[in-house]
């Protein structure tokens, strides 16, 4: 599952393990945050110097140069690439489903959003990681309508706005939940029937 902050990700990647749990599937759940590793060790860092600061990273506080926008997507690859292994790759190797609370494409504008780098989408590792993501499947953006985003992630508007058309630029073939104004339950079993029915 994909999608905006405040989208219901979390509730709906948890429900659904715990769905496919009880269905006898052995299971592993998995949420891949932002910055990886020493990527948010650096920030960490960056964040004691007034140079650093900014608002592109709400979460840390800092804005990276722009000309250190591709650097930082390699720092953030290299990162991803231990943990893809060892909590992706490897599990489903062993025959585990992975339900995953967010995945490649989140990195993906997550990167573009702290660099403030719109040509970061088309650069050859994000081809990469998107291209681990359409082998994923099936495929599930979570997202609601921008009042409800704002409102359960309390995130700014224009950082909101900015996050869904960043979505819109990936053009991922995939399922789309909307949240606005169903209750979880109700978004799990659209998931379900998709799953069921075979659906991308």
């Amino acid at each position: 599952m994909f999608g905006p902050d405040g989208s219901g990700k979390t509730t709906l990647s948890r429900a659904l393990a715990r769905t496919l749990v009880e269905r006898g599937q052995p299971v592993k759940w998995c949420w891949m945050r932002g910055s990886h590793t020493f990527v948010s060790l650096l920030s960490r860092f960056l964040a004691r110097f007034p140079a650093f600061h900014g608002l592109s990273n709400p979460y840390y506080g800092i804005a990276v140069p722009p000309s250190a926008s591709r650097l930082w997507l390699l720092l953030e690859y290299i990162g991803f690439l231990p943990i893809y292994l060892l909590q992706y790759a490897l599990p489903a190797w062993l025959g585990y489903t992975i339900v995953s609370d967010r995945f490649t494409a989140d990195l993906v504008v997550w990167i573009t959003l702290v660099t403030d780098d719109p040509t970061v989408t088309d650069s050859l590792l994000a081809r990469h990681l998107m291209a681990l993501m359409r082998r994923a499947g099936p495929l599930f953006f979570v997202t609601a309508g921008l009042g409800r985003l704002v409102a359960r992630s309390g995130e700014d508007p224009g950082y909101m706005r900015r996050q869904l058309a960043l979505y819109g630029k990936l053009g991922l073939n995939a399922n789309i939940i909307d949240t606005t104004d169903e209750t979880p339950k109700d978004s799990l079993n659209k998931i379900l029937a998709i799953i069921d029915g075979g659906g991308c």
